[in-house]
């Protein structure tokens, strides 16, 4: 479906799109009220927040209304419920601005409540069948996670705190779509750091880069950068890492909420996903994409100190950290002139992704805790059998365990049933 723009700039607004039935109370009609009275005290001006029972008049063509709005706002607010999937005229909202960010090369103009928890979306194998559930997923949402708040009152400090990371990300996505259409009002592509040789040197020299990119990463609007600062894109599906530079180089990406999604959810994948790409490859590189690593979600900050310290460390995996999706392409478009140009190497595909990291993962997953080294992993594994059961252990109940005194265990304790408080 062709997007209508008819002439208009996108207003600083947004759209929420949402089933009906789910709002069988007015608890999303609230929802949107204090998210939008949030991020005008974040922007310091009024920002609405459409909603189509309240913004449409009587006698108005409500189907006409509603495709107008979405062609006027900024933002897509889809309210993630099993009966969002079912709807045919919330994927048609969600079709129209996925389309949207894929003309403009952008990932932040949709943003996801995740507000009932959805099989669909939960499940890898399913999501990958179903290219809405997967786009949502691709999205993040880990600050948008309402599915443990939907019962709770919106006087709530939890509530509240949530809903002023709501309204940061829209005020710091409204600020990058802003300065972009500055860049172009001033007659720049917005991207002048790459066409101009913002990477080191001066002269850009982007004419005969090729990156081979994974399908699944076609979302996230980089590789549309890389195209257009003059970086050849050949999408492949990649069975280890997202982008291949050369015959040493490939490159895993991680948003901060997948990265640490992956280090809480029973998901588990990344310890995985970053062995198989240091077996591979002799230079593999961990790109974090977005701010706030420390901010995402109720994990402790140790937590992630030790899984970064893990992957530089024991896999050899140099990270690097991206502001956002324009920061990753220069990342990867200087990685590719420096393979590829500087040391003459070429592309090659090659890698198959492990079948036997099970084990291994659930080592890393407890030993990314500060003072748990590989072996005290390895003991604990072996008494408790999982990482739940080590997760969920009393102090009486740790100590038992061979390596690990009283602070080791206190510090478990207070790692894992510590209140987070930034």
């Amino acid at each position: 479906m062709g997007l209508r723009m008819k002439g208009r700039k996108p207003k600083p607004a947004a759209f929420m799109s949402y089933v009906h039935s789910d709002d069988k109370y007015g608890r999303l009609t609230e929802f949107r009220e204090r998210l939008s009275d949030e991020v005008r005290v974040q922007i310091g001006e009024e920002f609405l927040i459409f909603q189509d029972r309240k913004d449409i008049l009587w006698g108005q063509n409500w189907k006409k209304r509603i495709e107008e709005s979405l062609d006027e706002v900024t933002f897509l607010i889809p309210i993630i419920t099993p009966s969002f999937f079912n709807s045919p005229a919330c994927s048609d909202e969600l079709q129209r601005f996925l389309e949207r960010e894929k003309e403009l090369g952008r990932n932040d103009l949709v943003l996801p409540i995740y507000y009932v928890d959805c099989p669909l979306l939960n499940d890898k194998e399913k999501r990958a069948g179903d290219e809405l559930a997967q786009a949502i997923a691709d999205h993040q949402y880990a600050d948008a996670d309402w599915r443990d708040l939907r019962f709770e009152p919106f006087t709530s400090p939890q509530v509240g705190k949530t809903l002023e990371k709501l309204a940061v990300q829209i005020r710091d996505a409204l600020e990058r779509v802003q300065a972009e259409s500055s860049d172009k009002d001033r007659g720049g592509s917005g991207r002048e750091n790459l066409d101009r040789g913002g990477l080191e040197g001066g002269d850009s020299g982007q004419a005969g880069l090729v990156a081979y990119i994974d399908h699944r990463e076609i979302r996230s609007g980089v590789s549309q950068i890389l195209e257009e600062a003059g970086v050849e894109v050949v999408m492949r599906t990649l069975e280890i890492g997202d982008y291949l530079l050369s015959d040493r180089v490939c490159v895993e990406r991680k948003t901060t909420s997948d990265f640490i999604s992956s280090l809480i959810s029973g998901r588990r994948e990344l310890f995985g996903q970053i062995s198989d790409l240091a077996r591979t490859f002799d230079r593999p590189v961990l790109i974090i994409e977005g701010g706030d690593l420390y901010g995402q979600r109720q994990i402790h900050p140790d937590a992630v100190r030790g899984a970064l310290t893990a992957i530089a460390l024991d896999f050899g995996v140099s990270i690097l950290i991206s502001k956002d999706a324009e920061d990753t392409a220069l990342m990867i478009a200087a990685i590719a002139r420096r393979e590829q140009q500087d040391h003459g190497r070429k592309v090659v595909m090659h890698g198959k992704r492990s079948a036997m990291m099970l084990p291994q993962q659930r080592e890393y997953v407890v030993s990314a805790i500060s003072k748990i080294g590989p072996v005290v992993a390895k003991n604990l594994l072996k008494h408790f059998g999982t990482v739940a059961a080590v997760m969920g252990a009393s102090r009486e109940e740790l100590m038992v365990v061979e390596l690990v005194g009283p602070n080791t265990a206190d510090w478990i304790r207070e790692v894992v049933g510590g209140e987070y408080k930034e």
